[in-house]
């Protein structure tokens, strides 16, 4: 029964990672070479470096997939009967998503993690829906083995076991990740059932990029325009323009937003029968938004339950809301212009590092009501999955996160090697990155211009008749009520001057 995946050394503490990593460069010399990674010196200490992956002429991926069930069980609030899901849901993603970032130019290799083991023939049917030039691994049987964390005592109480602790199966993509650490540029790391494609990638990228290029620029310390004897945390914290420092933008990553296609607009009826809030709703941006970076899929991939060219009005969210989201406007020497503020994050540490955003309800749109908290899981938009370049990855493990952020995770932050009560969502659903608890509390952005692009399907296509549609919103009309509130925000402006 294989429990583990062969990674690095488990047994190192994160110090002595850079020594673990120095190593590998040396046996690693002809690959380093060829990848242009390099250590150098910096304030912060040791930190690492790799060519832009912009100047590189083919970017490299590892894209890991995580599956729990290989059929459908109508245990499942979401399930209507006992169907093969690996063929009917994970296969059509997974292709669709590697034909796409192959179409853009990108080397793509597929690690998939299995929850369960696969017969020949099945790990033949993922094999075949894969490009040749794709390397294909998988890890079977991934549920690690562990204390039942809700009656563990350090005491040794008699009532303790072990046992398979399926809810860490989302904790595994970590180990391959630090596995494989060298040999990729992006790491796409999702749940079984989503659609990423090369539209995403390039996307996250090249906002990544333009935060990189600021970083450049920025200042370490305060911002000049703080003033002697201002309070620094409600400066930066009311502060929704302007110049961002190098802990500001640390902490600034490119985010995502789950959606479905609505598979009836008969079932909908009006718009009344979503979630609604009373948020002006600019209509010229409403009907600007594109659903084919996230929700077009190819012929062979489009079923009854997955329409190939849904319209923009079909596309529909229910992770977040527009009573939760702020907005802001980045720096003017960047192309990233107005961006929403994703919930997760909260204002701790130091002052210069903390973002604020200008928040949607600022203008009494919800009469009286106060914003939501920032780690309401109502609106926290769990992604569904993350993705990091290598030094992003680095960066996060080295200098933002508490604790480790690949393994072996630090004891003080996390029991029994993160085997304990953390959820799927905190693991694979991206909240590790954007909460504070033994977290990294991480302020995930969507550029508004782009906005097409940080949204990604959910294929299953489920949760609209679980959750019902009064628990959803169109993403047009989310698009639309941003672009209101950015209005708002420029005349706020307009007066401060």
């Amino acid at each position: 029964m294989c429990r583990t995946w062969p990674s690095l050394s488990t047994s190192r503490s994160r110090r002595e990672w850079p020594f673990a990593l120095m190593f590998l460069f040396l046996v690693n010399f002809f690959f380093l070479c060829s990848t242009h990674l390099h250590w150098s010196e910096d304030r912060g200490g040791r930190r690492l470096q790799s060519e832009s992956i912009f100047e590189k002429e083919s970017t490299s991926i590892l894209y890991t997939v995580t599956s729990l069930a290989e059929y459908n069980t109508k245990g499942r609030s979401t399930i209507r009967d006992n169907s093969d899901r690996l063929q009917q849901t994970i296969i059509p993603a997974l292709a669709e998503g590697v034909k796409s970032m192959l179409s853009f130019g990108y080397r793509v290799d597929v690690v998939f993690i299995a929850g369960y083991n696969l017969l020949p023939q099945r790990k033949q049917l993922i094999r075949d829906s894969l490009p040749d030039q794709v390397k294909l691994e998988f890890w079977e049987d991934a549920i690690p083995l562990g204390y039942d964390a809700g009656s563990f005592t350090e005491g040794g109480d008699t009532k303790s076991r072990v046992g398979d602790r399926t809810v860490s199966l989302a904790r595994q993509h970590r180990f391959v990740v630090k596995d494989k650490f060298l040999e990729y540029d992006l790491f796409v790391n999702f749940e079984d059932d989503m659609l990423i494609k090369g539209d995403h990638v390039m996307h996250y990228l090249e906002v990544s990029e333009e935060i990189e290029e600021l970083k450049r620029s920025a200042v370490d310390g305060d911002v000049p325009e703080l003033k002697p004897g201002t309070d620094k945390k409600r400066f930066y914290t009311g502060r929704f323009h302007g110049n961002l420092t190098k802990g500001q933008l640390n902490r600034i990553i490119p985010g995502f937003i789950r959606a479905e296609v609505l598979l009836s607009e008969d079932n909908a009826g009006s718009s009344n029968s979503f979630r609604s809030f009373p948020v002006p709703i600019d209509n010229e941006s409403k009907s600007k938004l594109d659903p084919s970076p996230c929700c077009h899929v190819s012929k062979e991939f489009a079923s009854k339950a997955r329409p190939a060219a849904p319209s923009s009005s079909q596309i529909i969210f229910w992770e977040t809301s527009i009573m939760a989201l702020g907005i802001r406007q980045m720096p003017l020497s960047s192309d990233l212009g107005w961006v929403a503020m994703l919930r997760g994050p909260k204002s701790v540490g130091e002052p210069n590092t903390m973002l604020g955003d200008y928040w949607s309800g600022a203008d009494g749109y919800f009469s009286g009501n106060r914003r939501p908290a920032a780690d309401s899981r109502n609106f926290i938009n769990n992604q569904g999955g993350w993705m990091g370049t290598r030094q992003q990855i680095w960066t996060w493990h080295t200098e933002v996160c508490q604790g480790s952020f690949l393994p072996p995770f630090d004891v003080g932050h996390f029991r029994f090697d993160g085997l304990d009560l953390r959820d799927v969502e905190w693991w694979s659903g991206g909240l590790h990155l954007v909460t504070l608890r033994h977290a990294c509390n991480m302020q995930r952005i969507v550029t508004l211009e782009g906005f097409d692009r940080h949204l990604i399907y959910h294929t299953a296509n489920n949760k609209q008749s679980s959750k019902g549609l009064n628990h959803f919103s169109r993403a047009s009309d989310l698009l639309g009520q941003l672009r209101t509130v950015q209005k708002n925000a420029e005349r706020s402006i307009q007066g401060q001057d």
